[in-house]
């Protein structure tokens, strides 16, 4: 029992620096020592935004998960409400109670913050083995098009599938947010999810290394 406590005392003591030292030590790959590990995307979540979707044995898609649609659809939601009563109290449609014509554009905040969230978070995340691409969003005319590109790769250059994480803060509560990257054997990185469930991380991430046929470097276990 005193050993464990030890052991466990010594490990919460160490600094991320020396965690990081000896997980690089792990991997003996001199790509690993260039590429970095400090997130890519800042931010995050706290619950699952996508899902990974194996569409057939040479194509998989990250797909909005559904903890991640309602979210958006709340906002939205929340926003349609108060711009219908805002209009209504405009038009003189409510002819009782307080003006509501005030709340119009918070409506239009709330309405908007949903529909920007849905856009951005729904637009597709393709990992192509037939053209060997991935990409997110509107699917790229060449394969110029996806090395110019900041948000996607060819896949043939992909050197390993990269997992790190990030403690992001706010004013009330923090909360840990996790990165799938695809690691490019110039050492670049491409973001492809972010958000704070790691099991599903981990399991979608082994999915796209086997998919592709590159090892997953995960620097949080």
């Amino acid at each position: 029992m005193f050993r464990k406590v030890t052991k466990w005392v010594a490990e919460a003591t160490r600094s991320e620096d020396d965690r990081l030292s000896e997980f690089l030590d792990g991997l003996d790959d001199p790509i690993a020592r260039q590429v970095e590990w400090s997130a890519l995307v800042s931010g995050g979540a706290n619950f699952r935004t996508h899902r990974l979707k194996v569409v057939s044995p040479v194509r998989a898609e990250f797909r909005l998960a559904f903890g991640a649609m309602l979210f958006c659809w709340i906002f939205f939601v929340i926003g349609l409400v108060a711009i219908g009563f805002g209009v209504a109290s405009l038009t003189g449609a409510l002819s009782k109670g307080p003006p509501w014509w005030f709340i119009f554009p918070f409506g239009l905040v709330f309405g908007g913050v949903g529909a920007g969230m849905w856009w951005a978070m729904s637009r597709p995340r393709v990992f192509d083995m037939q053209d060997l691409w991935y990409w997110r969003g509107k699917r790229p005319l060449d394969r110029e098009a996806v090395e110019r590109c900041e948000d996607s790769a060819p896949l043939d250059l992909v050197h390993a599938i990269q997992i790190i994480r990030e403690r992001v803060s706010g004013n009330d509560s923090s909360y840990n947010s996790y990165e799938i990257n695809l690691v490019l054997h110039d050492g670049r990185r491409v973001n492809v999810v972010d958000h704070g469930n790691l099991k599903h991380i981990r399991k979608d991430a082994q999915a796209i290394a086997e998919l592709i046929g590159v090892p997953v470097w995960d620097a949080t276990a």
